[in-house]
């Protein structure tokens, strides 16, 4: 195996990824299926922390919730269906906004990345759409819906695809986190460097 598909790579320093998590009223869960958790537990095996905002990243009323139907440039149909609709290049970006207005102020973190739990028709458990990126000086948004694969690592999988270096590509190794399938377990050494690099990341 090459060096940089190493996997128990830790890196030297330890980093802190910074992420807000904000829940939309159309995510009908009662919390985050556990991939907050999930996350945590594998960055740390690399000697990265993920610094959540608010702390547990749990959906606390009025404090990192956002009403749907009051979002600007939501379609009709949006609204009638209750979701986030692909390819609407608009509500993407109208919940992106919405989403960095809720958190500025509460989050302390310099740059997050805004992890937004919310229903929307797709195909997939997780998205991270490249609309959500509003200028150069802003990374994507992850979407997570509600249901999801047993691994949990649905959430840890979003992020790799925050990260323009990781890309918009999935893995074709059965077990890596930029799999699409049940049963991811680890990263290689180079997706954990480019990871300790992202936007969102301080150490």
């Amino acid at each position: 195996m090459s060096k940089e598909r190493e996997l128990n790579f830790r890196v030297k320093k330890r980093i802190t990824l910074n992420i807000a998590c904000v829940y939309l009223d159309n995510y009908k869960g009662i919390d985050d299926r556990g991939v907050i958790a999930k996350a945590k537990e594998v960055l740390d095996t690399h000697n990265i922390e993920l610094n959540i905002w608010p702390e547990s990243g749990s959906k606390q009323v009025g404090v990192n919730t956002l009403t749907y139907l009051d979002l600007p440039e939501i379609s009709d149909m949006e609204k009638k269906v209750m979701n986030i609709i692909p390819h609407e290049d608009a509500a993407y970006k109208a919940v992106r906004r919405a989403v960095d207005q809720k958190i500025k102020g509460q989050c302390t973190a310099v740059y997050a990345l805004p992890v937004v739990f919310c229903q929307y028709v797709h195909a997939g458990y997780g998205v991270t759409p490249p609309e959500t990126k509003l200028s150069t000086s802003l990374t994507r948004a992850c979407f997570i819906g509600m249901a999801g694969n047993d691994d949990k690592m649905d959430l840890l999988h979003e992020m790799g695809h925050s990260i323009e270096a990781i890309g918009d590509g999935h893995s074709p190794d059965t077990g890596n986190f930029m799999h699409t399938t049940n049963g991811r377990t680890f990263m290689y050494r180079f997706q954990v460097e480019f990871m300790a690099k992202a936007f969102y990341a301080v150490g």
